[in-house]
């Protein structure tokens, strides 16, 4: 039987596993009471009547069903998935589909963009990931639905030396949570340099939507600019966990090759939060230059009006959040 149709039916088997005990020790001590069985869609008195002689081997049949089944439910357990949230982005989704796993839950509460509010947020972050992710040891999902600065830092707290973690991706033109496969779709991926001879680097990711780099704000367009996209641009465009990683290590790999010319990097995603989240996990505190990732709103003028350092000072959360 098919693990996903166990956990999905468990309540149900629960529930048919205890029936077929009580029914087997029913037919072996009264069996005259099963003249008193009425089932719509089987003649129940009908059957006993002519198999009556069979019924010590019927009963057994159903006491013996039934402890597997329990058994069965009991063993198998429900995957277990973290999912980080925040509730500028995540009340639009809908999360009912993923009730079949075991949820490890953080939603962020982020309203405005209050200095102190963000720092709390990344302090719930931090802390999330200490006693929450740090133990668990069997393979878990990961489901990212939130700003991306954030999904960035959690990356970078998690690091590259958990290998137990497998993506689920929501897909938006679906509205399911489907574990992202090993293979799948294959992209190239392109870049362009734009040297404005500054010694920092804005640096455009781009897979579900392009970033028009020249509605940039003045601050962001006199810096250098490095555009990274996939050739395929879509919401859903990361389908597949190979391209995922390819384009995570594509990325760090084209912002390092600038380090050179660049003090400090700016960085923007218009992707996936898993694209993110891979990219943050990429990032070193002794090799990379400063990272800040921003939140982009289109809402308002200023329209990355914060961001998150991703390597900085680990100690201080007040100096990892940056207000623009």
């Amino acid at each position: 039987m098919d693990m996903d149709m166990i956990l999905k039916s468990k309540n149900k088997i629960l529930t048919f596993g205890t029936f077929s005990i009580l029914f087997g020790i029913l037919l072996l001590r009264f069996p005259n009471a099963i003249n008193y069985f009425n089932v719509d869609f089987f003649d129940v008195k009908k059957f006993f009547n002519d198999y009556y002689k069979y019924k010590d081997i019927i009963a057994f049949v159903f006491i013996s069903i039934g402890p597997i089944l329990i058994i069965l439910c009991l063993i198998v357990k429900k995957k277990k998935i973290v999912l980080l949230g925040s509730n500028d982005v995540f009340n639009d989704i809908d999360n009912k589909k993923i009730t079949k796993y075991e949820i490890y839950e953080l939603i962020l509460k982020i309203s405005g963009y209050n200095k102190q509010i963000l720092m709390l947020a990344l302090k719930d972050l931090y802390e999330f990931k200490i006693k929450t992710i740090d133990n668990i040891n069997e393979k878990f999902g990961l489901v990212i639905i939130c700003s991306l600065p954030f999904a960035t830092k959690l990356g970078y707290f998690v690091g590259d030396c958990k290998n137990n973690i497998y993506y689920i991706h929501y897909f938006r033109n679906s509205h399911e949570y489907i574990e992202l496969p090993k293979v799948g779709s294959e992209f190239n991926f392109l870049f362009d340099y734009i040297d404005n001879r500054s010694n920092e680097l804005f640096v455009a990711v781009q897979s579900s939507y392009l970033i028009d780099c020249e509605k940039l704000d003045e601050k962001f367009k006199r810096k250098n600019i490095l555009k990274i996209r996939t050739n395929s641009i879509g919401v859903d465009s990361i389908d597949n966990f190979t391209i995922l990683d390819q384009f995570s290590n594509f990325i760090i790999d084209k912002i390092r090759d600038c380090y050179k010319m660049n003090e400090i990097i700016h960085i923007s995603f218009a992707t996936s939060a898993l694209v993110a989240f891979c990219f943050g996990r990429l990032v070193s505190k002794t090799i990379d230059k400063k990272i800040i990732c921003y939140q982009f709103d289109n809402q308002e003028k200023n329209n990355r009006p914060w961001g998150i350092c991703i390597n900085g000072n680990d100690n201080s959360f007040e100096e990892q959040v940056v207000l623009v």
